[in-house]
């Protein structure tokens, strides 16, 4: 179980991936993406069996971690923004087992934590790093006054490195419907491989 200061630590850099910029982004404790997010009751989400799949938009659940963090990177393959969550082992091993079980029936939702909501939620098979993992793709809505919601494609991945939950996301700025952008692998493995370790790479 990492807790703020050595969660922070761990954030992949150049020295896991040559060329990757990874920058501080959300709100955090510290105005920069750094604190531990708030749990989100699954009564947030409606239908409530959906509130896993929102819940992990906003790198949260239903169980209050220890420690987060929000970022960006950007690598030669793409851009994706990332939560680090640190959770006490048993509730990280739920984390992951409540979005599996819940992508299993969920479709579409409206959520409190998102502008819109979402629809075609998919999962896409499970990310073949780290100790567990789900994969999924949604169409998610955002909320324009007078007009039809955006549609915006996003995929997703979830991994859990021991009691660190890390969710990946990949938007498509210029939406356009039915084409998912791709979470960048290499900046999951990299990532994954600096939680794994718990140290940087010594290249």
């Amino acid at each position: 179980m990492l807790v703020q200061d050595r969660l922070e630590e761990v954030v992949l850099d150049e020295r896991d991936l040559p060329g990757v910029s990874v920058n501080t982004i959300g709100v955090g404790t510290d105005g920069v993406g750094d604190g531990v997010v708030s749990a989100i009751p699954h009564s947030a989400t409606h239908p409530s069996a959906c509130g896993p799949v929102a819940s992990a938009l906003a790198g949260s659940s239903r169980f209050t971690p220890v420690a987060s963090v929000m970022r960006m990177a950007q690598g030669a393959s793409g851009l994706a923004t990332f939560y680090l969550v640190s959770y006490r082992y048993e509730d990280a091993v739920r984390v992951v087992d409540e979005l599996r079980t819940s992508l299993r029936t969920c479709k579409a939702f409206t959520s409190s934590t998102l502008t819109g909501g979402a629809e075609k939620v998919s999962p896409t098979g499970g990310p073949a790093t780290g100790d567990e993992g789900v994969s999924f793709r949604i169409t998610g809505l955002m909320k324009t006054p007078g007009k039809d919601p955006i549609q915006i494609p996003e995929s997703v991945v979830v991994i859990r490195s021991g009691s660190t939950v890390a969710i990946f996301n990949a938007m498509e700025t210029i939406p356009r419907a039915d084409i998912y952008p791709k979470v960048p692998a290499d900046i999951v493995a990299a990532q994954v491989k600096v939680l794994s370790a718990g140290a940087h790479s010594t290249r």
